[in-house]
């Protein structure tokens, strides 16, 4: 999703194949989305600009902006997020969840374990699938899952 124009409020908004499918078939409800601020570099926010405050970022505000992406490996790289207030790192997950997951059969299971690095000790997680027709995720204790 991206901003085409900053002068006005037109936003342009891309649709996932499921979302497109599912428009079609007059079945279509947005769930969810997510915010990016990808084309914005922020090392050009000038807090030496003699101008004043109120123009530290006028670069940053005059920059093009960009249609919004529709190839999901450069969609979202740089996602918005809130934390709390005074958190000035921002949390990395460790090394408990693999980059890739692959369950090759019906009754497959993989259990994830999420940890943090630099982060709160009470996290909570978001998993995003592209395609969540053929995966039931659950979250709670192992046990629950027939494992020991």
């Amino acid at each position: 999703m991206s901003f085409i124009d900053n002068s006005s409020l037109i936003v342009d908004a891309v649709l996932t194949k499921v979302g497109r499918e599912r428009l079609s078939e007059n079945d279509f409800t947005i769930e969810k989305f997510a915010l990016g601020d990808d084309e914005v570099d922020y090392s050009l926010y000038n807090e030496a600009n003699t101008a004043g405050p109120n123009n530290f970022g006028i670069v940053i505000e005059n920059m093009p902006i960009h249609q919004a992406f529709t190839v999901n490996d450069l969609a979202l790289q740089y996602k918005l997020v809130t934390q709390q207030i005074g958190q000035n790192t921002t949390p990395e997950l460790g090394e408990s969840v693999p980059s890739n997951i692959t369950v090759t059969g019906e009754g497959d299971t993989i259990v994830i374990n999420p940890s943090t690095i630099g982060g709160l000790d009470d996290e909570e997680y978001i998993f995003e699938l592209v395609n969540d027709l053929d995966v039931v995720m659950t979250s709670g204790d192992v046990d629950a899952l027939g494992e020991s």
